[in-house]
C-alpha cells in the first residue's frame, strides 16, 4: 500500500464526539478490514481502537479485553502496528502510559531500528526520564506545554488545524522543549559569525525564507567546519544540541558536540549527520560527560564530500544542558 495523503484519526474513548464533528465514519477494533478497505480508497475514517459506547460488544474495558485485543486479534495487532507505521501520529490528550499499546510502538521500534517514522506528542510537562523513553525508545517526539486555562496555546491550535485540514505544520511547532525543569538553555549568539573559528572558508551570516541562517561553504582539503568554544564541563553533566540544516542531496549537514583538542582529543564527543533534501531538516546530538573536558561544537560545509563553492545553510541552533 503506498503512502496517503489523507489523515485517518485513532482513538481510545468510547464516546461519539469525533465522529459529530468531523461528521466522518467511524469504525472499531471488530471492522479491521473495513478500515483498510476504506484506507486504500483513500476515504477519511475514525479507527475507535478500544470500542464505540453504541456497540458495546466492541468495547475493551477490563484486563482481559485488553489482553485478548492486544494478544488474540492478529488482525487488530498488524493493522495497528502498520498504521502506526505508515503515518505521522500526533497524540492528542493520551498519555502513552497504556502498557499494551506501548508493546505495538516497541514492536514497531524494535522491528524498524533505523526507519522508524517520526510520531509527536502534545503532553503536560514531563520529567526528562519519560521524555526520554518516548523520544529515544519509541520514536515519539514530545511537545510539552504548562498547563494554564488562561493560556492561548497556540502551538496545539496549529496542530490541531493540521489535524483537521491537513495544513502543513511550520518547523518553529516542532523545536525541542524548553521546559525550566528540564532543560536548561546554554546562551550561544551563533549568528555573530565572528565568534566561530574555522578551517576552511569563514562562516557568512545571511537569511533564508525569511529567516537569519549561517552559510558554510565546502573548502576541498578541508574539514569544511566552523566551530565554538563552549567551556568546560563537568563529569556526569548531560548537553543536548540541535541545529536546523539545509543542502542539496549531494551535500551533508553535519553538527559535533563534545571535546576535539588536548592530549584526548574526542574522548567526550558525538557527531551525527544526515543527507541534504533541498528542504529544513533539524539534526541532533546528545553527550554525557565521562569527566571534566573543555567542548565544542561544530557544524560543516559537507564533510568532505561535495566541491568547492558547494555550501550548508545553518539556522536555529540550540544547545541544553539536561538537568
Amino acid at each position: 500500500m503506498r503512502e496517503k495523503k489523507i489523515i485517518p484519526i485513532l482513538t481510545t474513548n468510547y464516546d461519539c464526539i469525533l465522529q459529530k464533528h468531523f461528521g466522518i465514519q467511524a469504525y472499531t477494533n471488530k471492522d479491521c478490514q473495513s478500515v483498510w478497505y476504506e484506507l486504500e480508497r483513500e476515504n477519511r475514517v475514525i479507527f475507535k481502537i478500544h470500542g464505540d459506547i453504541k456497540k458495546p460488544d466492541s468495547i475493551i474495558f477490563t484486563h482481559k479485553d485488553y489482553q485478548d485485543l492486544y494478544h488474540m486479534r492478529p488482525d487488530f495487532v498488524f493493522l495497528l502496528q502498520l498504521l502506526l507505521n505508515m503515518y505521522t501520529f500526533i497524540f492528542l490528550g493520551c498519555s502513552l502510559a497504556d502498557p499494551f499499546f506501548g508493546e505495538a510502538l516497541d514492536a514497531i521500534a524494535a522491528f524498524f531500528v533505523n526507519q522508524k517514522r517520526k510520531h509527536y506528542a502534545i503532553l503536560p510537562n514531563e520529567p526528562y526520564e519519560s521524555v526520554f523513553t518516548l523520544e529515544n525508545l519509541r520514536g515519539i517526539r514530545v511537545i510539552p506545554y504548562t498547563p494554564d486555562d488562561q493560556k492561548d496555546h497556540e502551538e496545539i491550535n496549529e496542530l490541531l488545524n493540521y489535524l483537521y485540514t491537513g495544513k502543513q505544520i511550520t518547523e518553529d511547532v516542532l523545536k525541542e522543549p524548553k521546559t525550566e525543569d528540564v532543560l536548561k538553555k546554554l546562551n550561544i549568539n551563533y549568528l555573530d559569525i565572528n565568534k566561530w573559528q574555522h578551517v576552511g572558508h569563514p562562516p557568512e551570516l545571511l537569511q533564508e525564507d525569511g529567516k537569519d541562517c549561517i552559510k558554510v561553504r565546502y573548502k576541498e582539503g578541508s574539514n569544511s567546519s566552523i566551530h565554538i568554544s563552549l567551556g568546560k564541563f563537568k563529569e556526569g553533566e548531560t548537553y543536548k544540541a540541535s541545529v536546523w540544516f539545509k543542502a542539496e542531496p549531494k551535500n551533508e549537514g553535519a553538527i559535533f558536540l563534545g571535546d576535539a583538542v588536548g592530549p584526548d582529543p574526542y574522548d567526550n564527543s558525538t557527531l551525527n549527520f544526515a543527507e541534504g533534501t533541498e528542504d529544513w531538516q533539524k539534526i541532533e546530538v546528545t553527550l554525557k560527560f565521562t569527566h571534566d573536558d573543555g567542548c565544542l561544537v561544530f557544524l560543516y560545509g559537507s564533510r568532505g564530500k561535495g566541491k568547492d563553492g558547494d555550501f550548508v545553510l545553518y539556522k536555529d541552533l540550540e544547545i541544553y544542558q539536561i538537568l
